[in-house]
């Protein structure tokens, strides 16, 4: 991801439109123990749910907890200790309701070691996947895809197969988690078109475009793939890579 260390923003300092969400990508440590002072910062509840888990997947969790918590702070006047996560029914993270935390939405995803950060002041989704083989990325888009999809995929030059699936999945599984309601609203009962550009559209059951959304793929290099799904028109996306915890550099333009 080309990540150049900085000083990680400080505390309640990064302007937030309305109209615009924030991407932040970070390359988690997951090589040995956290510093007691990063550990301190997580709630009784995460530990728990860290405790709980396997080695891997719960220093996953506890890396992708103590960046998101930092990152927030950076838009909030509070530490990363005191900021208050909740889950909804289906799971999806979100702030605690209260005043200092009125309209700040985010959302988190992580795959291969890299996690992704969305911050917005609407309801948004992220989705990162590592590009790997299918076995048979055919019989699966006949299972979850819309029809269109199918058959963009189906055109796509074999060359470009893989990443053709995993911008429709990306897309589709952003849209999903900004919904807040997973899988249950199903893979296949909405439709996004991706054109010639890279662009990304989210269209309605009759075909035409919600202009309800902003769809966004994310350029994250030759190895991953992603998407943000943003429930607000004409959003636009800022993205920052992050070093670790350490530092950050911006990595689009908006």
């Amino acid at each position: 991801l080309g990540f150049n260390p900085r000083a990680l923003p400080a505390t309640g300092v990064v302007p937030l439109a309305a109209d615009e969400a924030h991407v932040w990508l970070a390359r988690l440590d997951l090589s040995g123990p956290h510093k007691s002072a990063d550990l301190a910062t997580l709630s009784a509840d995460e530990h728990e749910r860290a405790r709980s888990m396997a080695d891997a997947p719960a220093r996953q969790f506890v890396a992708s907890r103590m960046l998101l918590r930092r990152l927030l702070a950076a838009y909030l006047p509070c530490s990363p200790a005191r900021i208050e996560i909740a889950c909804g029914a289906h799971g999806k993270p979100h702030l605690a309701s209260t005043p200092s935390k009125a309209n700040i939405h985010f959302n988190l995803s992580h795959s291969a070691g890299i996690a992704a950060v969305a911050i917005g002041r609407s309801p948004l989704g992220v989705d990162i996947e590592s590009l790997r083989d299918l076995s048979d990325p055919d019989a699966i888009a006949a299972r979850f895809f819309a029809p269109g999809e199918l058959r963009a995929l189906r055109r796509a030059p074999d060359a470009q197969q893989q990443r053709t699936f995993f911008s429709f999945w990306t897309c589709k599984e952003a849209y999903l988690k900004a919904l807040g309601g997973g899988i249950t609203h199903g893979l296949a009962s909405f439709e996004v078109e991706i054109n010639g550009q890279g662009e990304a559209t989210l269209l309605r059951s009759d075909g035409t475009r919600d202009p309800g959304w902003t769809l966004r793929l994310l350029v994250l290099g030759s190895s991953l793939v992603g998407a943000v799904a943003i429930q607000s028109p004409h959003c636009s996306v800022r993205s920052w890579g992050l070093d670790s915890l350490r530092g950050s550099q911006p990595n689009s333009k908006p």
